[in-house]
């Protein structure tokens, strides 16, 4: 049935009228490359941009940090060649990432100067198909998805990364076959390498004092060693207590076999800490610990009862 106005005309022609209109005031209210694209220009912060359309490079240069309009509206001129850019550059005197506000979804590579100490929330957005990161000497800390992950193989952190929100490099690391661990890293956060299906080893840091939920899950991981300063297991960061995913360490992680726990200081067992994990897995755990252990473990943190927990030199 075809519903008309008071007029006789087709209410369906009407909408197509009114969408053809908004399309066109759109178009001439939209940013200024939609006529020119520019090659250079000032972000929102001051910092200068420049875009090669040859190597197709966007490259950022300046003295603060490159992040979205506070507006949260995108204005930045660099937006226009979004569906091209094949490689991001933050040189020298660029502080931090906050927001990269353009479509990154086609860069292959990330190469950020040693000056750059944070990457903030979201700070390069979906970049699947980014294969290379460069990261700063000198970062200290990422935020939660501060740089999606998933199209690479191998990522090797900087020393120097202290801090790392849930999830700092995406929930879906699928490609991922390696990967270095800061060696002054304290927090391994929720979901440090989640879904990492390629990801059969890992080496933690003596450093390491609490590993949160999810932070191996759905790994291909088979043996891993809890070093000698770890005192809790599981639960979220202080004060982000809605963000537990009580999905357990190691869930879902079919190819684990062995945990070998050389800490004599673990005290706290969050809920579900050992949820999902494998019957066939046996937990190493120092010689004297191992009724302790067993009994925490299995009241605090959901181990099954099949799993056995050893008592090891």
């Amino acid at each position: 049935m075809r519903f008309k106005n008071r007029r006789g005309i087709p209410v369906r022609f009407i909408l197509a009228l009114c969408l053809l209109l908004s399309g066109l005031l759109l178009a001439g209210s939209g940013p200024a490359c939609a006529k020119k694209k520019p090659v250079r220009g000032v972000d929102d912060n001051g910092n200068t941009w420049r875009y090669d359309k040859k190597t197709k490079t966007l490259t950022f240069s300046g003295k603060g940090s490159v992040a979205r309009d506070s507006r949260d509206v995108i204005i930045c001129e660099y937006e226009c060649w979004g569906k091209e850019i094949r490689k991001v550059v933050f040189k020298k005197g660029i502080k931090g990432i906050e927001y990269l506000a353009t479509d990154t979804y086609k860069v292959e590579e990330i190469v950020m100067a040693d000056s750059i100490t944070k990457i903030g929330d979201y700070a390069i957005g979906l970049s699947p198909n980014c294969r290379r990161i460069r990261f700063s000497k000198n970062l200290r800390e990422a935020g939660t998805n501060s740089i999606d992950c998933q199209g690479c193989r191998e990522l090797i952190l900087p020393d120097s990364l202290v801090k790392m929100d849930s999830g700092p490099f995406g929930f879906f690391s699928h490609n991922l076959k390696k990967i270095h661990v800061p060696s002054r890293l304290e927090i391994v956060p929720i979901g440090f390498v989640y879904a990492a299906y390629g990801l059969s080893q890992i080496k933690l840091p003596s450093s390491v004092r609490i590993i949160r939920d999810a932070a191996f899950a759905k790994t291909s991981i088979e043996k891993i060693t809890l070093p000698e300063n770890v005192e809790e297991l599981g639960g979220s960061y202080p004060g982000d207590e809605d963000d537990v995913y009580f999905e357990g360490i190691f869930n879902k992680c079919k190819k684990l076999r062995e945990i070998t726990i050389k800490s004599r200081k673990i005290t706290k067992v969050k809920e579900n800490a050992f949820r999902g994990i494998g019957k066939k897995v046996v937990i190493y755990v120092p010689k004297g610990k191992g009724k302790e252990y067993r009994t925490l473990f299995r009241k605090k943190g959901a181990l099954s009862k099949k799993v056995r927990v050893v008592e090891k030199e």
